[in-house]
């Protein structure tokens, strides 16, 4: 922010680009977004790390900033979440049982949200952050079943 509060042009196009690309943070104005970020803490894994495990209980979402993560079910992978792709999101709404294990394929940077850290957001923006985790969550229920 410069001394008037504003964001400076390359923060606020980062900040658009991230927001173009994940579909978390969509649908979010530029203030949103950067309470959003305020929640997060940014995690480093190499090349085929343990992020968590088909089995265990979590309460984080993931967003992927750099590299790739494979989700892997009983052993092989399901899934392959690349940059802007978010995962972990019922952990983060319902403390479920992990279905998938998490694995860095290669060096990946990403940003991890604490379920109960999104309680602090306005109740305008917690709503948004919410739908949008239920938009995720339907769109790969129903990319499963068809």
């Amino acid at each position: 922010l410069n001394e008037r509060g504003v964001l400076k042009m390359d923060t606020a196009n980062i900040l658009e680009s991230l927001t173009r690309q994940t579909l978390l943070l969509n649908s979010l104005e530029q203030p949103e977004v950067v309470a959003v970020l305020r929640c997060c803490t940014s995690s480093r894994y190499g090349n085929s790390d343990i992020i968590y495990r088909e089995g265990s209980h979590g309460q984080s979402l993931y967003i992927v900033l750099k590299g790739s993560v494979l989700l892997k079910r009983k052993g092989e992978t399901a899934e392959i979440m690349r940059p802007g792709d978010c995962f972990g999101e019922m952990g983060a709404v319902s403390d479920a049982t992990r279905t998938f294990t998490a694995e860095a394929y290669g060096d990946v940077v990403m940003l991890e949200i604490m379920g109960n850290a999104l309680d602090v957001l306005e109740p305008s923006t917690h709503v948004k952050v919410l739908k949008n985790i239920l938009v995720i969550i339907t769109s790969r229920f129903n990319t499963r079943i068809c």
